[in-house]
């Protein structure tokens, strides 16, 4: 069940809880406060997404509400019995997942949340590509994120604090030594040190004893093989020293996972490979079968489906039910009731990997942080075709699973996307005329994707068959003006007969031909978003790249556009205007919804935007903000 058809319920403030499942577990105290304050003015806008947990209600979207409620209860504007308005998410098994979709695509979720969140996906078994296509992300993106999921414990709480940024946490990630990270976040001052410092540590030959590899193979059994150690200063304790033989120590390792390796082969997989380590990243790249379940006993099994069947009737029974009643207690009850037989009776089944299972798929043998880990059931990506009928029933994720093509109501009118868009296409073109790096930075990606990597030109900004974009959408505008400026600059000096133009070439310097380069390279780019474009490809790759491009050019939307009547507020709706005026001049919103027509609504939002920019602040409509496209 989705959230747009959930069922909405009115909970008790003290009856909910934040489920483990939030993914959001990172908190900043001046948002809180400031939905505080908004709750007061303007009531709650928007409902939380529960699931139901015996008599408590878990919220798996909404963290940051609960916490504002919460304060208001605290501070005694409201009684801890305040009805909060709450969908009831059915689909329990799910609420990471869906909690982490209302996260990834809301602004300023926390690194290692979203790590974490990810890994969680990768452990339900979903590949990395998959969870990349779920969340708009770039595979290469889960993957970096996969590996900020195997940092310390200590690391991931100075990350949350603000102590460490994401660049020395992804240096720390160099080591899968979780004592060694601690260490070099305990013997230096994070003040002090940046991403660079952390790598020139790690990256030291010699390892610590209390390195997994060596609590597998044993000290004695290094030592005994020729390996020596030595301790890190004069009075260290015994086990304050550091390996020596790091490749004998490697080869120890080998041997003895060759051995594991050799009993798990017995087992009848297609393949079986021994690796130094298994990150979520390597994980994610194989899809992963499941093993099944041996029948029970025939009077068990038929008691096993009954409870089955009785939970599917109450569960249903539960979600047409619209609000909490005195009967909703007694349902939960016979609910967990009837979930505890099932659970007992699903623990007595033996488990197995069928004939089919074994033909296709295999295992990886490596060293975790608990000593030696076999992932059996992994499917190799050139296998996966043959896997699809032996991972019927085993919701392992694939291409197919859960996409969903059904084209979304469009939030903001048609002719109003493609205008704001043909805004800041123009707006990066004029940026990148001036910066050459840029520029042909801008084109050597656009070439090595479709060269090397089998890219689209549709999947690119840059649209290199060197199609050269109308600009008739932004005329009058100053990026335009900027773009005018530069073509007549080049149509004066360039010949006017093509024959000539080789010749006049040759004469350039590699500064001027650069700069011409720039210039064709610019005026390609494409950064509109056309209602066509849904008819013809998906658009998302081409504007991901066009992002790129103009984060590299630090592009400053406010030099170029300024929201007005005619450019933006007049081709919103009314409640559109207001939902803008909540957003840059709040104290306003109550006497914006006072005003009866659009036309008046729209006079306040424009004089108010007026007044924020005097007072120097900027502020730009959602599709034309960093990114946003």
């Amino acid at each position: 069940m989705t959230a747009a058809n959930a069922p909405t319920i009115f909970v008790p403030l003290n009856k909910l809880e934040v489920s483990d499942e939030n993914v959001r577990k990172t908190h900043d105290k001046a948002i809180v406060e400031g939905l505080a304050v908004s709750l007061g003015s303007h009531g709650q806008r928007q409902p939380l997404t529960v699931i139901k947990k015996g008599k408590e209600y878990l919220v798996i979207d909404g963290g940051y509400r609960l916490a504002a409620f919460r304060k208001r209860a605290k501070d005694g504007d409201i009684k801890d019995s305040h009805l909060v308005e709450c969908k009831l998410e059915t689909d329990a098994e799910r609420a990471s997942e869906i909690s982490l979709a209302s996260n990834v695509m809301r602004a300023n979720m926390h690194f290692i949340d979203e790590a974490e969140a990810f890994a969680s996906l990768i452990d339900d078994k979903v590949p990395a590509a998959d969870i990349a296509s779920r969340f708009g992300k770039p595979v290469r993106y889960v993957e970096q994120r996969l590996k900020l999921a195997g940092l310390s414990k200590k690391a991931k709480k100075l990350s949350r604090e603000g102590a460490i940024n994401l660049s020395m946490a992804e240096a720390l990630t160099i080591t899968d030594n979780h004592k060694q990270m601690d260490e070099i976040l305990s013997n230096n001052r994070l003040e002090h040190m940046d991403a660079g410092d952390i790598r020139r540590t790690l990256q030291r030959e010699e390892v610590d004893t209390s390195d997994r590899r060596v609590a597998f193979v044993g000290l004695k059994a290094y030592e005994k093989a020729g390996g020596t150690v030595k301790k890190t200063d004069l009075f260290s304790d015994d086990d304050e020293a550091v390996i020596e033989q790091v490749g004998l120590l490697d080869e120890l390792v080998k041997s003895k996972l060759d051995d594991i390796a050799e009993k798990v082969r017995g087992e009848g997989w297609k393949w079986v490979e021994v690796r130094s380590e298994l990150s979520y990243a390597d994980k994610s790249r194989f899809l992963q079968l499941k093993e099944e379940a041996k029948p029970l006993p025939a009077k068990k099994q038929n008691e096993l489906e009954r409870l089955q069947a009785e939970f599917k009737k109450l569960e249903l029974a539960f979600n047409a039910q619209e609000d909490v009643d005195e009967d909703t207690g007694d349902k939960h009850a016979r609910l967990d009731k009837v979930a505890a037989k099932i659970a007992k009776l699903e623990a007595l089944q033996e488990t197995f990997w069928p004939e089919d299972k074994l033909a296709v798929a295999g295992c990886i043998i490596h060293l975790d942080y608990n000593g030696v880990e076999i992932v059996r059931g992994l499917v190799k990506p050139e296998d996966k075709s043959q896997a699809k009928a032996a991972a019927k029933g085993d919701d392992a994720g694939g291409d197919d699973a859960g996409n969903s093509h059904e084209p979304a109501k469009p939030e903001f009118p048609n002719s109003l996307v493609e205008q704001l868009t043909a805004e800041k296409s123009a707006a990066i073109t004029a940026e990148l005329l001036n910066d050459v790096d840029a520029g042909l930075r801008a084109l050597a990606y656009n070439f090595a994707a479709q060269v090397f990597y089998d890219g689209n030109s549709h999947d690119t900004a840059l649209q290199i068959t060197l199609n050269a974009e109308s600009f008739e959408a932004v005329e009058g505008t100053k990026a335009l003006a900027v773009i005018a400026e530069h073509q007549q600059a080049w149509l004066k000096k360039l010949p006017e007969d093509e024959a000539d133009l080789r010749g006049w070439i040759a004469d350039q310097t590699q500064d001027h031909l650069l700069m011409l380069l720039t210039f064709c390279t610019a005026v390609t780019l494409n950064a509109k978003l056309l209602k066509a474009d849904a008819l013809r490809h998906n658009p998302t790759a081409r504007l991901r790249d066009a992002e790129a491009v103009a984060k590299a050019l630090n592009l400053d939307m406010t030099r170029w556009f300024t929201p007005s009547a005619d450019n933006y507020f007049g081709k919103l709706s009314r409640d559109q205007v207001l939902e803008d005026i909540r957003d840059f001049a709040p104290e306003l919103f109550g006497h914006a919804n006072a005003c009866k027509t659009k036309g008046t609504v729209v006079g306040v939002a424009v004089e108010a935007l007026e007044k924020r920019h005097e007072e120097g602040t900027q502020w730009l409509p959602k599709l034309l903000r960093a990114g946003e496209a």
